[in-house]
């Protein structure tokens, strides 16, 4: 292990972000990324961290919050979850509600302590790579992002010591790398996940001014690209040579705009004989936050049968 990891860290400890943030996606895409560096948010235990990513071929950022025992066991190695972000200009700072939401879980005793990183993957990146290599976010997150956590922090470098979870734009990215990426996360949680289907062209009223943008700058106006990069195709390509358990989460809201695609998609992987877990709550919409309350305890289940 590289004696790097155990360089004492200084971390910007700030008041804990009580308020859910609600992603909207109808924001306009930009036409250029200005950068790879996301404006940072405060959140318990948390800071913002900016590396070289070759990938990204620039300085790109992370947000990471570390676990109190993190600081009072230096001889211990901590598992991490990787929350990807939502998509819209801001939604990156909504990674503070998840922050405080595994910092509260760890606290009772819920969640075993662990790291949480938060990548940066554009406000509209997909959480895959675009066509015309412009923006490479899924290689850069594999190659770059991830040896360098675990070449910076303890971490356990096992599949068994990674999750990857994510919400609507982050939960599409989640079931990308959980289906394709087994051999580094041991299981995937998709909030609210979207676009699950295999047609881009249809597409939620709420996302149908961003949609032709997107199209062209993700998957450069080709609907094959969009199509393989779906979880859709990515779960028929891995999903029955998973490692077993592999544990697979699906949540979201019966009034959410997503609903319709993804309760499709998860009709799709059941038939394929695909195990996970799929859960459904008819009176929720679009928000990370009460989709994990409303499962209650039972949410707590699925980190705990990942990490070791």
């Amino acid at each position: 292990m590289n004696f790097n990891r155990y360089i004492f860290v200084f971390l910007i400890l700030a008041t804990a972000c009580k308020k859910e943030i609600a992603i909207d996606e109808t924001d306009p895409v930009p036409t250029t990324y200005p950068t790879w560096s996301a404006e940072p948010f405060t959140a318990t235990n948390t800071n913002q961290v900016v590396f070289f990513a070759e990938n990204a071929g620039a300085n790109a950022s992370f947000h990471i919050y570390l676990p109190d025992e993190y600081f009072t066991d230096s001889l211990r190695d901590f598992p991490v979850i990787y929350w990807l972000h939502g998509g819209g200009v801001a939604a990156a700072a909504g990674g503070s509600v998840a922050v405080e939401h595994y910092h509260q879980a760890i606290d009772r005793g819920d969640l075993p302590p662990c790291i949480v990183v938060l990548p940066y993957g554009l406000p509209f990146g997909m959480w895959c790579d675009s066509k015309d290599g412009s923006q490479k976010i899924e290689t850069m997150c594999i190659q770059d992002l991830i040896p360098y956590v675990d070449e910076h922090y303890r971490t356990i470098t096992t599949r068994r010591g990674r999750i990857v979870e994510g919400f609507s734009m982050g939960g599409y990215g989640a079931a990308r790398f959980g289906f394709k990426y087994a051999n580094i996360f041991g299981g995937f949680s998709a909030l609210g996940a979207g676009p699950m289907q295999l047609d881009f062209s249809v597409v939620a009223p709420q996302n149908q001014a961003n949609q032709p943008i997107i199209f062209e700058q993700v998957y450069g106006n080709d609907m094959s690209y969009f199509e393989a990069q779906s979880p859709w195709r990515l779960a028929e390509e891995y999903g029955l040579q998973l490692p077993v358990p592999t544990p697979k989460r699906f949540l979201v809201g019966g009034q959410d705009f997503v609903f319709p695609a993804k309760d499709s998609f998860v009709a799709h992987i059941a038939q394929l004989g695909i195990p996970h877990q799929y859960s459904v709550f008819p009176n929720l919409g679009h928000v990370a936050l009460p989709l994990w309350n409303a499962l209650g305890n039972q949410n707590w289940v699925f980190y705990r049968s990942v990490f070791p």
